[in-house]
């Protein structure tokens, strides 16, 4: 399975390291298989459900508004 993660501005490598440990935690060993200044794409060997790959789209959305909340009080999880 191959899944790209696309940012609206470029990803940095905190972010790639944080979504591949977050594949990780629902047991998808993924690993970097190319990157561009705002997407990075994932292989991985095993098959993934559909809903794995819902989770972490739920996830990923919820640490998005929380990281968009912090930033609006002057805090940042990404400096």
């Amino acid at each position: 399975m191959q899944l790209t993660v696309t940012f609206e501005s470029s990803i940095t490598d905190e972010q790639v390291t944080w979504v591949k440990e977050s594949l990780a935690e629902a047991g998808v060993p993924a690993e970097d298989k190319s990157r561009t200044e705002t997407s990075v794409t994932f292989i991985d060997p095993s098959t993934v459900t559909c809903q794995i790959a819902g989770d972490l789209c739920r996830k990923w959305v919820d640490e998005c508004k929380r990281a968009l909340v912090e930033q609006g009080s002057g805090k940042s999880r990404y400096g």
